[in-house]
């Protein structure tokens, strides 16, 4: 059995354990509301969810004041899905790893711009360095092993002076397309569609605004900040709390659409 142990929020992105004692509540698969993301276990088989009790009040509060009590299980269940999905793109990626990522692209074209330049002119490369994370470098001058290096890659990447173009294009586009650095705002678009669509669907009588002001709460109960200028977990009083929600700012969530495309 799976057990997710939601994490407090503290500030600027920070994510540590709360302090009060965690209460275990069992969950299962959702049934009433679509969410597919990219860690599906919680939502494969029965789980635990272990959080705060006044976590689980907060939520409690905050169904009942839509008269959604019958469906306690189905957002346990949601907010362990989203605070894990979320945290993914919190700290939890290598730094480096995450970096390799966004510039794979823009370096592969550095390389393929230097292989096409010595198809032109050879004797134009002066050197290449190669440089560790040790502090150390070497530096190869020689013409006939830069020259073999230049072949090697030109070989590797099947590229020569005529089918250039049409093979960086190629090769280009197999490389990393997405931005991981958007993931924490897709993932709280999900969230917000995914609701939003939950109560289009079951509940059309509750106002457009209040089915966002109820996204809003429910990010913050799962230790999710709703707006990125005010990057801060607001909840108290779920009727002041509703208040306190931009609704404006959780419909950007709603209709932008967000996506991991660059």
């Amino acid at each position: 059995m799976n057990t997710f142990k939601l994490k407090k929020y503290i500030e600027d992105y920070v994510y540590t354990e709360f302090e009060s004692e965690l209460i275990s509540r069992e969950i299962f698969p959702l049934k009433e509301i679509t969410f597919i993301l990219f860690d599906e276990s919680i939502n494969t088989s029965k789980s635990i969810i272990q959080l705060p009790k006044t976590s689980l009040n907060h939520l409690e509060k905050l169904l009942q004041e839509f008269n959604l009590e019958s469906y306690i299980n189905e957002f346990l269940t949601l907010v362990a899905l989203s605070q894990k999905n979320y945290l993914l793109y919190n700290g939890e990626l290598d730094d480096d790893l995450h970096k390799d990522f966004i510039d794979e692209k823009k370096d592969l074209i550095k390389l393929l711009d230097v292989i096409n330049h010595s198809f032109s002119n050879k004797k134009d490369l002066h050197s290449i360095s190669f440089k560790y994370n040790s502090n150390q470098s070497k530096t190869i001058k020689n013409f006939f092993v830069l020259d073999e290096i230049h072949e090697a890659l030109a070989k590797y990447y099947d590229i020569n002076k005529c089918n250039f173009t049409k093979k960086k294009d190629e090769l280009t586009k197999l490389t990393n397309q997405f931005n991981y650095k958007k993931g924490k705002d897709y993932i709280k678009s999900k969230v917000v569609i995914s609701i939003f669509s939950f109560f289009e669907n079951n509940y059309p009588n509750i106002s457009e605004n209040q089915s966002l002001k109820f996204c809003g709460v429910f990010l913050h109960i799962c230790q999710i900040p709703s707006n990125n200028n005010h990057p801060i977990i607001e909840i108290g009083n779920i009727k002041d709390s509703l208040e306190l929600i931009d609704h404006q700012n959780i419909r950007h969530y709603k209709n932008q659409r967000f996506t991991f495309f660059k």
